[in-house]
């Protein structure tokens, strides 16, 4: 039976794919990594000032045979960003898909 929608269509799945494996999940944190503030002489907070905006994923995969596991410190592509791995996390299981997490770090003012 073909996909039926009743009222509102709301966006559903994951946006992206990463090849020889199927995403399960994709997290994405972004915060800024340079932040101050301004106080007044009463120690009242009058201005903020942000900066180097720092965007942190965490992308499970099942990994299909032809997928390499990539090491800590290489770059990693999901949706046409790229990203620096920082962490690699791998899980298997007797009655379940083996599976990686990947976690990795994308920052403003840095070329990969």
């Amino acid at each position: 039976m073909a996909l039926v929608t009743k009222g509102t269509a709301y966006l559903f799945g994951i946006n992206g794919t990463v090849s020889d494996t199927k995403v399960q999940n994709f997290t994405d944190n972004q915060s800024f990594n340079n932040s101050t503030a301004v106080l007044d002489e009463s120690g009242n907070e009058v201005s903020r000032r942000y900066d180097d905006v720092r965007q942190e994923i965490s992308c499970e995969l099942i990994i299909a045979s032809g997928y390499s596991i990539p090491a800590v410190g290489t770059n990693f592509t999901f949706n046409a960003v790229v990203y620096e791995i920082t962490g690699v996390g791998k899980v298997e299981s007797n009655t379940e898909h083996r599976k990686v997490t990947i976690t990795a770090l994308k920052s403003e003012y840095i070329t990969y």
